[in-house]
């Protein structure tokens, strides 16, 4: 079962004051109802990721036929407007009002503070679709969150790595003049530790990338990376291709470069380019070929990365609740049975870390045509395996997990 409410948030948050909290109870009524709260940004181009993620959720719930852990289940979803304080009243209101149990974060990682605040002081848990800023893998790691994809930047980081073990040199970097584009160059840099042919920061909204790319080749690099998004990623990459660049000098960037919102755009000029993520749909484990099935057959699209973490999420929720015979308010138990992980990810080795945010494998995938003539990554290699966030080690949280109750076989991917 599904709920909306974000469209008139804004009017019904306003008439609403901020009731006093109640008091935990750590035994549910059997009749209970699994409330799941997706609160996120649903407009703009983040909108595209949120919707990915919320309809990877959904899918995931509609598999278990609206139920959780034995329980009926329903989704949620409120719009925050990519607003700290909306998020903060979105949150408040799904558990006073709609009595939700968990919280699903997919949204802008500058909303998520406010809104674990909020969840936290209710003892409900934050599952985050989405990435965490560093602070929030790190020092600001909390017992009420877990991340699904781990922190912004994590993959800039394993790529510069392996373009450096790859032997490339003078590797050449393009980026958007923001904040996002400071931070991924910063992450890379820390994986790649070689000489750079340069580092361009290219204008706000800038479309025409005709001298960049002419000092470029002069430059002479070994490689490229870029990590521009959305219209100015379409816009580079097209001018690569068209400048002749693509076949003498390897463009690289990571799965957010190279994705369903920009790949269709792109056209024949991204075929063959390599990049770095996190989930890839042909990925053999049966969890994941029955996610892209059941999930172009649903909604007529293909599945992106975002899409295979919200349904993730999905799973997660799933196993959890049913492990701990649905007492969500035994707030120790339902924290052990998330952390335990034990669902079938479709992206693979999948774990928790002792700061709540994924020990999961790398993908290096290469944009190809496949079988039906559409453009996607397909993945060629394992690029970092179980790999591990050094963040972790900044973070206070130390837990072991007890020994798991023999109910049955593990679950299989």
């Amino acid at each position: 079962m599904v709920r909306l409410f974000g469209v008139l948030l804004g009017v019904m948050l306003a008439a609403a004051a901020p009731s006093a909290r109640a008091q935990p109870v750590l035994t549910l009524p059997e009749d209970h109802m699994v409330i799941i709260g997706f609160v996120s940004g649903l407009g703009g181009t983040s909108g595209i990721y949120s919707q990915d993620i919320y309809d990877g959720l959904r899918l995931g719930l509609r598999q278990l036929q609206d139920r959780l852990g034995g329980m009926d289940a329903e989704l949620i979803a409120a719009d925050d407007r990519s607003d700290p304080e909306v998020a903060a009243q979105a949150v408040r209101r799904l558990i006073e009002r709609d009595a939700a149990d968990i919280i699903v974060a997919g949204g802008d990682p500058a909303t998520l503070p406010a809104i674990l605040e909020v969840a936290a002081a209710y003892e409900r848990f934050v599952l985050v679709a989405n990435h965490v800023s560093e602070e929030v893998a790190g020092e600001g790691c909390n017992p009420f969150l877990f991340g699904m994809l781990g922190r912004i930047g994590a993959a800039d980081e394993i790529m510069g790595r392996f373009l450096q073990g790859q032997g490339y040199r003078n590797v050449y970097l393009l980026a958007p003049d923001n904040v996002r584009g400071e931070t991924h160059l910063a992450a890379f840099r820390r994986g790649y530790t070689g000489d750079l042919a340069d580092t361009v920061v290219t204008r706000r909204g800038q479309m025409e990338f005709g001298q960049e790319l002419r000092a470029l080749r002069q430059a002479n690099p070994e490689a490229v990376y870029t990590v521009h998004g959305g219209g100015q990623a379409v816009e580079l990459v097209r001018q690569y291709y068209r400048a002749g660049l693509r076949d003498i000098l390897p463009l690289f960037g990571t799965w957010t470069t190279f994705d369903r919102t920009t790949l269709p755009a792109m056209g024949d000029a991204a075929l063959d380019i390599y990049d770095l993520g996190p989930w890839a749909r042909n990925l053999e484990y049966p969890s994941n070929q029955k996610f892209i099935t059941d999930f172009e057959s649903q909604y007529s699209r293909l599945p992106s990365s975002m899409a295979a973490v919200g349904y993730d999420t999905a799973m997660l929720i799933e196993t959890a609740v049913r492990s701990i015979n649905g007492q969500m308010r035994n707030v120790e138990a339902f924290r052990t049975a998330l952390r335990r992980a034990d669902f079938a990810s479709v992206r693979g080795n999948f774990r928790f870390d002792s700061n709540h945010q994924p020990v999961q494998d790398w993908y290096l995938r290469q944009v190809v045509r496949n079988e039906q003539g559409k453009i996607v990554n397909e993945m060629r290699s394992v690029v970092a395996a179980g790999w591990r966030d050094p963040q972790a080690e900044r973070c206070a949280l130390r837990w072991t997990l007890p020994p798991q109750p023999q109910t049955g076989s593990p679950a299989r991917r």
